[in-house]
Parts: C-alpha cells; structure tokens; sequence
C-alpha cells in the first residue's frame, strides 16, 4: 500500500497529513485515495496511517474502503471522549 505523511503550513500552526493511494475505481478508472487530516505531531500522523493500513489488509472488500471508515469513525470516538 502507498502512501506518505507531510505537513500542511498555516499561518497559525503546522498541520500534518497522510495520504493512502487505494488505487484505481473499478467503474470509473478513477484514482481513490483517503487523506486524513488535523494531526499535531508527524508521530500521531504516521500512528495513525499504519493503524489504517492494518485495518484495511485485514478488510473484506476489495478496495479496503470500508475499513479505512472505520478506523475514522473509531479515532472521532476516542477524541469524543478525552
């Protein structure tokens, strides 16, 4: 699975990113990629990605797409609560 972590610069902080290539859409041709945004540190980003990575290898479908949603739904919750 490709993918890489950056940072997006503001003029008030640094935000960093991952970006997953999931590749092509089957009916469209189109690139799919998930891009998760809002991290504070380059550590929580790439946490993050590998945790999604993992999720996704051990979905069902094929494009892993549901379980990318997953682990999104699941990181909101966490931050709900703290």
């Amino acid at each position: 699975m490709k993918g890489y972590v950056g940072v997006r610069r503001g003029k008030r902080a640094d935000s960093w990113f991952y970006k997953l290539y999931l590749g092509k859409d089957a009916v469209t041709g189109k690139k799919k990629y998930v891009l998760k945004t809002g991290f504070s540190t380059r550590t929580d980003a790439e946490r993050d990605m590998e945790l999604t990575i993992s999720a996704m290898e051990e979905c069902c479908c094929p494009d892993g797409e549901c379980a990318a949603k997953e682990v999104d739904d699941d990181r909101r919750h966490r931050k709900a609560r703290q």
